[in-house]
């Protein structure tokens, strides 16, 4: 990893003439103390002129490249920590992500009452696929969270070289991990929406599309996840690299993660749009309708994430403080991650608002959602049913209620 430390360095040879502070002396590589010594007197600046060392930007600059290239990284980033301290530098510290962890709370608490609802008592059915999803994705969240509040322990939000040299390597490795779960997870949230969409759609062409569309997103999962954990040859080489003391070599990182995040928006965009060409023609209660634009908010709402999170990547293979750049990209990562499954789970909990609260979704004989496979028994009504295709949107299912005798007027159960 190449950093180019463009910021203030020379007062450490001030304050080594001045103050002739020992330590300090000591813990300044003699390589810069070369630098400054050949850089201050033709400055402008007197040996005993310290403001004018800490503010001059051309002094600061001729001083970073002399230490480029007569100093190893490590000499560089400790000459740094020194010079940012006594010139009084702030120390930069960008706010805990602590609170995140509400957020992964809500994501546990939706797939268990997602879970709840598979219980005979409720009676929305057993479990599919798109539940075996979801519980694969809440269960690799687990590490996810831990190494991303692992790498905020480690120094992320913080300058790199006020980190300590081992904690540097911990926390590029355990970003490293983050990274491959996070595309693992984003691909299994759109895989079990698409599953549920399967209980919804009748074996039409939609249900080839939608297999298709699952194909890509686990296609994606598999490909980035592995790109990612060989982005380096050798593996270590991508959190052990960043010190220059190893050989290695690494992909466009900048590229690749460019390329996860663009595909991972388009994929989120299909899934989104996929059913809407139906639904705007389904004739829903109020109340159905204000649930599915709350559920459709929630998605958007996370491929405006997608979006944020893409924005923080400019620069992300090339950035020379990548404990401080690289911190937005963790938060709204988690964000991603613990929303999307909570979206995953939103039918499913209003089948249980259904359940518990049936007088404020209407009369439950009158409309039905599915939360489960397509076996599963329907409401029980002195009704009898029979079972057609709406004929302007083949890909949804609609339950015609009969009258007792066969007269009288139809009333069309629509199944979203």
């Amino acid at each position: 990893m190449k950093v180019l430390l463009i910021v203030l360095w020379c007062f450490a040879y001030l304050v080594c003439l001045v103050r002739t502070d020992s330590s300090i002396m000591a813990s300044l590589p003699s390589c810069a103390l070369t630098c400054m010594s050949d850089l201050i007197p033709s400055s402008g600046c007197l040996v005993t002129d310290q403001p004018c060392i800490c503010t001059n930007r051309n002094l600061n600059e001729n001083i970073s490249i002399c230490l480029m290239t007569k100093c190893t990284l490590t000499d560089s980033l400790t000459t740094k920590n020194i010079s940012s301290t006594m010139c009084g530098e702030p120390i930069r510290k960008k706010p805990d992500i602590i609170g995140l962890i509400s957020l992964t709370v809500v994501a546990f608490i939706a797939v268990l009452l997602r879970l709840l609802t598979r219980a005979p008592t409720i009676g929305a059915g057993s479990i599919g696929m798109d539940d075996w999803t979801i519980i694969v994705a809440i269960l690799l969240l687990v590490p996810f969270t831990v190494y991303c509040f692992a790498s905020r322990y480690d120094g992320l939000g913080t300058d790199i070289w006020t980190i300590p040299f081992k904690h540097i390597s911990k926390l590029l490795y355990n970003y490293y991990v983050a990274e491959i779960i996070y595309c693992q997870l984003t691909a299994l949230t759109k895989s079990s929406v698409l599953f549920f969409y399967l209980r919804i759609f009748p074996p039409t062409i939609s249900k080839s599309l939608i297999y298709a569309i699952i194909t890509l997103c686990l296609s994606y999962g598999i490909t980035f996840s592995l790109t990612f954990a060989f982005q380096c040859l050798p593996v270590p080489y991508s959190w052990k690299g960043w010190d220059g003391e190893h050989s290695g070599k690494c992909m466009n990182r900048n590229a690749m993660v460019w390329s996860q995040s663009t595909i991972n928006i388009v994929l989120d965009l299909v899934v989104i749009l996929l059913p809407l060409p139906c639904l705007v023609k389904l004739n829903l209660s109020w109340r159905k309708k204000i649930f599915i634009c709350l559920m459709f908010s929630v998605g958007f709402f996370i491929t405006v994430v997608s979006c944020i999170r893409l924005a923080q990547v400019v620069e992300f293979g090339g950035t020379t403080n990548p404990s401080w750049d690289w911190y937005g990209i963790g938060v709204w990562s988690i964000v991603e991650v613990d929303v999307g499954i909570f979206c995953a789970c939103m039918p499913a909990l209003l089948a249980l608002l259904r359940h518990f609260w049936p007088a404020a979704f209407g009369n439950t004989t009158d409309e039905h959602i599915p939360t489960s496979s397509p076996s599963r028994r329907l409401p029980k009504s002195p009704h009898r049913f029979s079972h057609t295709t709406k004929s302007n949107c083949s890909d949804f299912v609609q339950l015609r209620e009969m009258g007792n005798h066969g007269g009288g007027n139809e009333t069309n159960v629509e199944r979203v």
